[in-house]
């Protein structure tokens, strides 16, 4: 029983802190008594397999090679365990991590983890990586994540891939270019939100369905009010049930209009003036629109 450990400099099979505390507490039923500590600081050690089942507010690794890592916490589920600060650096080595807790903030310096496990209860709310690599992910989910950055996304993105989660992985690769998009200049910002309105970035390609459905309607309103400002510059038009049905017909006949030039049919029944033109740029909407199509559906499912 104790509130910090300390170890440096050392060799260690198999090493489980906590565990008497906490079957001890499930031996005598004492649900409400969590064995919490301040903190665990290893430096340089080397650990064959380390288990954690108590609550500590600050873990600290460095310098250390480490075959099995598993956070714990306590054992009751309905407790979820709270690490304030979870601290690996400076050549930290760990072949597999498994955190089953709550981390208010966990740091990765210089290190690198072979396998990382999400299990039960599992919530981070500020994560920072710097220099560090992962190699495989295993269970993590957007909703594991306060505030998702581009490394969290990374560790969804390995996880789906593992799981064989193809909508997942292609979320995450989603956001992941979302992200990196935000970064660039002003102008490059404009021209990737088109991109991520149309496409979603390659990664969502049934949107350009409905960007192309858009333009269309918007062609074909634009095409209906010509016609009826041409109409009314002649002679007026009383409204009755017959002019109410009449425009649309109209409406509906610019539209099927409309969608044919989207479609890339190029006899249109309109020869010259601006509703030539705009089917013309309408034209060469669709045919923009169809390459991002077929270039979002290779992205989204090549393998």
């Amino acid at each position: 029983d104790c509130k910090s450990i300390l170890l440096a400099d050392c060799n260690i099979e198999k090493l489980d802190i906590g565990l008497y505390e906490q079957h001890k507490c499930m031996r005598n039923s004492q649900r409400d008594e969590i064995y919490k500590m301040d903190k665990i600081d290893f430096c340089h050690i080397t650990v064959g397999n380390l288990e954690i089942y108590a609550e500590c507010r600050d873990i600290d690794i460095q310098g250390s090679k480490i075959e099995e890592l598993n956070n714990n916490g306590n054992m009751f589920k309905e407790f979820t365990s709270t690490v304030s600060y979870f601290h690996l650096w400076q050549n930290t080595n760990i072949g597999k991590l498994a955190i089953s807790n709550k981390i208010e903030k966990i740091k990765m310096e210089d290190i690198s983890i072979n396998r990382l496990f999400a299990h039960a209860k599992v919530y981070i709310n500020d994560i920072e990586i710097r220099d560090s690599i992962i190699e495989n992910c295993y269970g993590f989910k957007r909703q594991h994540f306060k505030n998702p950055t581009y490394e969290s996304w990374q560790w969804v993105e390995k996880s789906a891939e593992n799981a064989k989660d193809l909508r997942e992985k292609a979320e995450a690769n989603y956001q992941m270019t979302k992200l990196l998009y935000q970064t660039e200049k002003k102008e490059d910002r404009f021209v990737s939100n088109i991109f991520d309105f149309c496409a979603g970035y390659g990664y969502k390609p049934l949107r350009i369905i409905r960007v192309s459905g858009l333009v269309v309607i918007l062609n074909a309103i634009i095409l209906t009010f010509i016609r009826m400002v041409s109409i009314l510059s002649i002679h007026t038009i009383s409204l009755s049930q017959d002019t109410f049905f009449k425009g649309v017909s109209i409406l509906c006949k610019n539209f099927l209009i409309s969608f044919a030039a989207l479609a890339g049919q190029n006899n249109f029944i309109i020869k010259d003036g601006l509703p030539y033109w705009l089917l013309i740029i309408e034209y060469l909407i669709g045919v923009i629109l169809f390459a991002m199509f077929v270039n979002a559906l290779y992205v989204r499912y090549k393998e």
